[in-house]
């Protein structure tokens, strides 16, 4: 019943293809600021998105696979990593990777197969869509 539906597990990888990409982040308490900046394979810094104030709990984001540059980025995996603020304190932030499960693999427990390639373990999975 999960294959074909869309999950956020934990992780901080962006699939970009067809010039977007989605991702999600978990905040333990309501931010002022709350930035994504996202990463190549090399660590070098493509994109800074301004995602502005965000409320406690679980909150999507989508990337139309711009670079701060102008340019489109390459389709492939990227990184991420989440920033938040209330004034001056900082908000801790949990990355959530999304993916549409393509199919389960039962060898060395529950894995879920997602669309694109990856594997993530079934006890990772934080919202199913």
């Amino acid at each position: 019943a999960i294959i074909g539906r869309d999950v956020y597990a934990s992780g901080a990888s962006l699939g970009l293809q067809d010039g977007k990409a989605s991702g999600a982040l978990e905040l333990k308490q309501d931010a002022d600021r709350v930035f994504v900046t996202i990463s190549d394979g090399s660590g070098a810094l493509i994109r800074t998105l301004d995602l502005g104030k965000a409320t406690a709990g679980m909150s999507a984001f989508e990337w139309d696979g711009k670079t701060d540059a102008g340019t489109t980025a390459r389709g492939g995996t990227y990184t991420f990593q989440v920033t938040a603020a209330r004034g001056n304190a900082t908000i801790s932030a949990e990355p959530m990777m999304a993916g549409r499960v393509d199919g389960v693999s039962l060898t060395n427990g529950i894995r879920l197969n997602l669309q694109g390639g990856g594997d993530i373990n079934m006890a990772d999975i934080k919202r199913i869509l």
